[in-house]
């Protein structure tokens, strides 16, 4: 769930992304990445969103060039994104090397 406006700049301030917040918070990545641009696919109640992606990039790239990145917090999440993205690529291997009933190799995107 988003907290909020805020919260989200908040630790973007710390030198937080997109994918470490959206691993925070327990949602996708592309949810919060779509809020951040603006996009909105509530079809009840058209939502207008401004896009923030500027002021995200510039935020972020602030929090890291000052060095108020905040290790000690964010590692934990980078740490478990690192994990997943190696769990599934080999998945994603295991699965390349097996060999279909029709002599084909199976193909993961």
């Amino acid at each position: 769930m988003i907290k909020s406006v805020s919260d989200f700049f908040a630790l973007v301030d710390r030198g937080a992304s997109i994918e470490v917040i959206a691993e925070m918070w327990g949602i996708e990545r592309h949810a919060l990445s779509n809020a951040v641009k603006g996009k909105t696919f509530c079809q009840r109640e058209r939502c207008d969103l401004p896009d923030r992606t500027s002021e995200y990039r510039q935020r972020l790239k602030d929090a890291k060039s000052s060095g108020k990145e905040d290790l000690v917090l964010l590692e934990q999440y980078r740490h478990n994104i690192r994990r997943r993205k190696t769990k599934e690529r080999e998945q994603c291997r295991r699965k390349t090397m097996e060999i279909r009933v029709d002599g084909g190799r199976v193909l993961c995107s």
